[in-house]
């Protein structure tokens, strides 16, 4: 049922185009969109505004590692000097609506990083067929991503993203491992595909330089949604540093889950992503299987051991680049144990900033 409810989707997608699939779709707020530009343009005598780069899709819920990726974006483009506007996932399609008719037609538009290329979370796809069918005469960038198509359902996603990004002028992909790297040159060759780290391991906050001295108990920090792979428990971790004289060991998460977090607003991004990397940069060791449970713990320098999760994008993005981390280590699940001993007795929890920042480069030349 779900193939042939993507299926559908597709074609309607294909025949009408996904932004005007999803303003009818939801036609209320199209229109209040609509009202909204009507009443800028009457405002500024019918000009448009100045701005040209949107920032699509922007989290408002309550994954820690989605809100990190759109403060290091915005910390990415307002280090650049760039002026933009953002679209997030409570304003959706009125404010694409909006900033479609008060934006130059040729506004670059800048995709939402993250782990969500794919049928796992197929309605991003959607969501980026529609920002990219607003401005279908602007550059496009997706930030880095993690990209698996290997399901039925994938294959029909990445043969109708084929066809979205084919109707756009300019269209540049960022892989954040080399598997996803792979896979977006042998699905989409029409486009520029590039290899860079994911965006967080970028930004610099006022955690990043902690010494180890003075750090005390443990972070376990594991999944229970569909991207869970294979890991101890959370008593046999805990038993396990508890031998090591770790006595204060801890259950996080980089996820707030529901009860009212899924709604997170702006203002109120940053002292959330803080207050989680400030909770890392205390801690002697976490021990996770989420993606950004070790990017967190490499840019705070904290010693980590990560295990995989279902679609393998911890281990792709270790491999790609943090297998040289003394400070990071990623397990099979056979050899946690040592695993744990090795990064508890290193002393080096150096991270290079700049090294990273410099894999961008090929950006900063396509947004001129």
């Amino acid at each position: 049922m779900s193939q042939i409810k993507t299926a559908v989707q597709i074609a309607a997608c294909r025949i009408l185009g996904s932004y005007r699939v999803h303003c009818m779709l939801h036609p209320q707020r199209a229109f209040r969109g609509l009202r909204r530009a009507k009443e800028y343009l009457k405002l500024h005598d019918g000009n448009r505004s100045a701005t040209r780069i949107l920032l699509c899709d922007v989290p408002n819920h309550g994954n820690l590692g989605d809100q990190a990726i759109a403060l290091a974006e915005e910390a990415y483009l307002s280090g650049l000097g760039l002026r933009y506007d953002e679209v997030d996932q409570i304003g959706g399609i009125e404010d694409l609506v909006y900033y479609r008719h008060i934006l130059p037609l040729d506004t670059t538009v800048i995709l939402h990083g993250g782990g969500n290329m794919g049928s796992l979370y197929k309605s991003f796809e959607f969501l980026r067929a529609a920002d990219i069918g607003a401005f279908p005469h602007g550059k496009v960038i997706s930030m880095p991503q993690t990209a698996d198509y290997r399901d039925s359902e994938g294959r029909m996603l990445s043969r109708y993203m084929r066809h979205v990004y084919s109707s756009a002028d300019h269209v540049m992909l960022l892989a954040r491992d080399e598997p996803s790297f792979e896979t977006m040159k042998r699905l989409f060759p029409m486009v520029q595909v590039e290899l860079t780290p994911d965006i967080v391991m970028t930004y610099e906050t006022p955690y990043a330089h902690v010494p180890l001295a003075g750090r005390q108990g443990a972070l376990v920090a594991f999944r229970s949604d569909g991207e869970v792979a294979t890991h101890p428990t959370f008593e046999d971790v805990s038993d396990r540093l508890n031998a090591l004289g770790l006595s204060d060991v801890r259950k996080t998460d980089t996820a707030l889950g529901t009860g009212g977090l899924l709604n997170i607003p702006a203002d109120k991004r940053e002292p959330m992503v803080y207050g989680k990397l400030e909770e890392f940069s205390r801690a002697r060791i976490v021990v996770t299987d989420r993606l950004h449970g070790m990017v967190m713990s490499a840019i705070t320098g904290t010693p980590c051991v990560a295990f995989n999760n279902s679609n393998g994008k911890v281990r792709a993005l270790y491999e790609t680049w943090l297998r040289s981390c003394p400070y990071i280590r990623f397990s099979d699940g056979t050899d946690w144990r040592e695993c744990v001993e090795d990064v508890l007795e290193t002393s080096d929890n150096c991270y290079d900033f700049s090294g990273f920042r410099d894999k961008f480069d090929v950006v900063a030349e396509y947004l001129k």
